[in-house]
């Protein structure tokens, strides 16, 4: 697979910027239960630049990745239960489970300043669960066209990524004896699911429904 320089890696991650920028054109307007989707592509925006300037600077972004990652599982916790309104047992719960297991990894048997694998795959793998659990919640209660349905195409989103993430992630956490070009090719793929991801965000973003108006008979 042929490698990418690094300015079109760069503009890759930076196609967050569509959806983000929707979304906030968008806010005020949409259900008050998909505004933290909005929050989390302004989050992912926001940790591309901190990104940019940190390796710029330190050549070295790992701080700023482990921080974004933690407050990106919770801020998607969140969102999962707005949508689906879970038990706030579960929430707090998943919250717990997953501070505990970052903090562990980060600053407990590792650190913060390595681009740590375990949290990752965790993370991921809880997410894809929830995606599941919503795509099957809103396929039993949804008749109208999937393809327009800003729910059902954030969560397939979210399965498609998270799961290569996972994925890629443990090739790295068990240090297989792979190739140098097997990891640069496992890394461009990433870069292309991310691609699609972000852009696939910027639809869902079109496709959120806006608040009802109500009018008073008369």
């Amino acid at each position: 697979m042929q490698p990418l320089n690094y300015y079109w890696i760069l503009a890759f991650s930076y196609s967050i910027v569509f959806a983000t920028v929707i979304g906030l054109v968008r806010y005020k307007k949409v259900l008050k239960s998909y505004r933290l989707f909005i929050v989390f592509a302004c989050l992912g925006l926001l940790s591309e630049i901190v990104s940019t300037i940190m390796v710029e600077i330190k050549h070295n972004n790992a701080i700023n990745a482990n921080i974004y990652v933690l407050v990106e599982a919770n801020l998607l916790v969140l969102l999962f239960y707005d949508w689906r309104s879970y038990n706030k047992r579960m929430l707090v719960f998943l919250h717990i489970l997953l501070t505990t297991v970052w903090i562990g990894e980060n600053l407990v048997f590792g650190s913060i300043t390595y681009n740590n694998s375990f949290f990752r795959i965790f993370y991921a793998l809880t997410i894809v669960i929830l995606s599941i659990d919503q795509i099957n919640v809103t396929m039993m209660h949804e008749r109208k066209n999937l393809a327009k349905n800003a729910k059902f195409i954030i969560c397939s989103l979210f399965v498609l990524y998270f799961a290569y993430k996972a994925i890629y992630e443990v090739f790295y956490f068990v240090r297989m004896p792979m190739s140098d070009r097997f990891y640069d090719s496992l890394f461009l793929i990433l870069v292309y699911v991310n691609l699609f991801v972000n852009l696939g965000y910027a639809l869902a973003a079109l496709w959120i429904p806006t608040k009802q108006k109500f009018t008073l008979p008369y």
